[in-house]
């Protein structure tokens, strides 16, 4: 536990103007902590679309696949990661790929479309796996903050 005790009016000046600065510099480090851990999200989701994915459509979809984190400071502080896939005209569907349905036209008749059974959870059990080394990553730049505030 972090004790500090302050006397005087200038010296209580000093520790809430230190205070502040580290608070705009905890904000900074959070949110680039933050990109940082998510960051390698995409590839990981991209390197497990052939265990999730018919072997034709696989590298289709892992070279379409972005990931977007989104980091709020202010209102509604949190974190949103949007992961999408482009295609040739509008975005393919994850969410449906993620439940484990691939909908797909009769080859060479692309006004019937078919609904496969894929294995499901190609996007979320990449967020499971990776959610520990994400708070991990926090914690850490927490700490050091917390450090540096305690010894000057």
């Amino acid at each position: 536990m972090l004790q500090v005790t302050v006397t005087g009016q200038e010296e209580m000046r000093r520790v809430a103007d230190r205070m502040r600065r580290a608070d705009r510099q905890l904000d900074r480090d959070l949110t680039a902590g933050i990109r940082r851990a998510v960051r390698p999200l995409g590839g990981e989701i991209k390197r497990a679309v052939p265990v999730y994915m018919p072997s034709g459509y696989a590298p289709v979809l892992a070279g379409s696949i972005r990931a977007t984190t989104s980091v709020r400071r202010v209102r509604n502080a949190g974190v949103s990661v949007k992961v999408y896939a482009l295609g040739k005209v509008e975005h393919r569907d994850v969410a449906s790929l993620d439940r484990g349905t691939l909908a797909h036209p009769l080859w060479g008749n692309r006004k019937h479309w078919y609904r496969q059974r894929v294995k499901s959870g190609v996007v979320t059990d990449q967020f499971q796996r990776m959610r520990d080394p994400i708070l991990d990553e926090m914690e850490r730049v927490v700490e050091s903050h917390v450090e540096r505030i305690a010894h000057g």
